[in-house]
């Protein structure tokens, strides 16, 4: 979870992100102070990331995108890598849903990938809980009247 906020946060400040290999939050939160005066901390700058990494995810939830499309491409799974120290190495499908469930579990996501009540909550994204249930409330209602996927009513 870190490291997927510790990527973004960059694009967040508007800067470039392969300073991030050479400073470290602490840095950028004092160079973020400095330009604006307001006190900011490099964690106040991953929890920001971690905020827009899951509004991202909620634009992308009720644009219709779910765990379904959270897939890597087919040759991941049935072309082994041609060459180098993980030739002939693929990936499982088990292994990588096992992955998948556990990135969600981090992020503070249900196994669909929608981020949890609380952890909207904790990050300060209350107003946003009843859209959630209201999605999860049309999602439930499609797939009992169509027999969709999780995707559908969202």
């Amino acid at each position: 979870k870190k490291h997927q906020c510790s990527r973004s946060a960059p694009d967040l400040m508007g800067v470039c992100r392969f300073l991030s290999y050479h400073i470290d939050f602490d840095d950028y939160g004092t160079l973020l102070t400095a330009a604006t005066g307001i006190e900011t901390s490099g964690e106040d700058i991953l929890r920001a990331a971690e905020r827009a990494f899951n509004l991202t995810r909620l634009f992308n939830l009720r644009e219709g995108f779910c765990r379904d499309h959270d897939q890597a491409p087919a040759r991941v799974f049935d072309d082994p890598v041609p060459d180098g120290p993980n030739k002939g190495i693929t990936v499982s499908r088990a292994d990588f849903t096992s992955l998948l469930e556990e990135f969600y579990r981090i992020s503070g996501w249900d196994t669909t990938g929608t981020p949890l009540e609380a952890s909207l909550i904790e990050l300060g994204l209350e107003d946003l809980v009843q859209d959630v249930r209201d999605w999860r409330a049309r999602a439930s209602a499609q797939v009992r009247h169509s027999g969709g996927g999780a995707c559908n009513g969202r």
